[in-house]
């Protein structure tokens, strides 16, 4: 039984909480917070047999084997190391870092300590979207030439990612998603990137086009905080074309030949959909791995170097 601990109490952290209770072979064996009380009720709601009002504490604890970081986006690189350092594997909630010299100290010490660190990516083990993936991979829809996504949230005032202080901007929050997908999907990698960014007063980016260069194929990535957008993404073969409704959430995929018939089609209803990752990294660390091999890290480093060059 693999035992987990959460750092965090917030609202990704209750997702993650709900997902751990569906898959077997797990547990939630403790949680922290900075706010004792905080810890505790959320320990209560989940049936947590330990909480802690202090980082620190869990990690002495004892009381768990894999640690979920998911507190906000400025803190992850200084809490990834503290807990490698205290010896536990490590799930990141997405990015990683905000820096690439920050992503790659955090896998570096992974390594030099022989433990399991992977960014959470939870979309990239979908059904659906590994429905999409197979489909491209059998040629359904021919060699793709191009594709497109667009994620967006309609973020009020005082959301943690109009906040430079919380490591906000979307190409942290959301922006994430389509630099590990659109690459997932195609089996390949970013070979180039172009960009516009649209900043606000404090030098968060709340609109960004970005064109990724993923070989045969040209990607462009739309991402705003200023209005919810229900677009599907879209993959354009020779013979068809991949829809996905819902972007990085996708419930629907739909494949349509050139007249736009559907010659493919799949629904996934799901409620919560951490379940699959989390299942995923009790297959690692059952086989021993310490780098998931559908999150890598090379993707991670990849997306992070991403972000150093889109808002420099």
């Amino acid at each position: 039984m693999v035992r987990f601990g959460i750092i965090g109490a917030g609202e990704i952290a209750h997702k993650f909480a709900e997902a751990a209770g569906m898959v077997g072979g797990c547990e939630l064996a403790a949680v922290a917070a900075r706010d004792g009380e905080r810890a505790e009720a959320f320990a209560g709601q989940w049936k947590i047999p330990h909480h802690f009002g202090s980082y620190r504490e869990l990690l002495a604890s004892g009381s768990c084997d894999v640690v979920y970081l998911a507190t906000t986006n400025q803190t992850h690189r200084d809490l990834a190391l503290m807990v490698l350092d205290a010896g536990h594997h490590l799930l990141c909630e997405k990015p990683l870092a905000l820096r690439h010299r920050d992503a790659r100290e955090i896998l570096s010490r992974a390594g030099e300590r022989g433990l399991f660190a992977m960014e959470t990516l939870w979309s990239l083990f979908l059904p659906t979207l590994n429905t999409a993936r197979r489909w491209v991979r059998e040629g359904l829809i021919g060699k793709v030439h191009m594709a497109g996504m667009m994620v967006s949230l309609d973020a009020p005032a005082d959301h943690r990612v109009r906040s430079p202080e919380l490591g906000g901007g979307i190409l942290y929050d959301l922006g994430v998603y389509p630099l590990h997908i659109l690459p997932f999907l195609l089996d390949t990698e970013i070979r180039d990137v172009r960009a516009i960014v649209k900043r606000d007063d404090d030098g968060i980016d709340v609109a960004d086009l970005i064109v990724l260069d993923l070989g045969g194929c040209l990607a462009s990535v739309h991402l705003s905080m200023d209005l919810p957008m229900t677009a599907p993404s879209v993959l354009c073969g020779e013979k068809g074309s991949i829809y996905m409704h819902g972007a990085h959430k996708a419930r629907r995929v739909e494949a349509r030949d050139p007249e736009g018939r559907i010659i493919g089609a799949f629904e996934d209803p799901f409620t919560n959909g951490f379940e699959h990752q989390i299942a995923h990294v009790l297959q690692c660390l059952a086989r021993g791995e310490t780098e998931s091999p559908v999150v890598s890290h090379r993707a991670s480093l990849r997306c992070a170097e991403i972000f150093d060059q889109v808002l420099a």
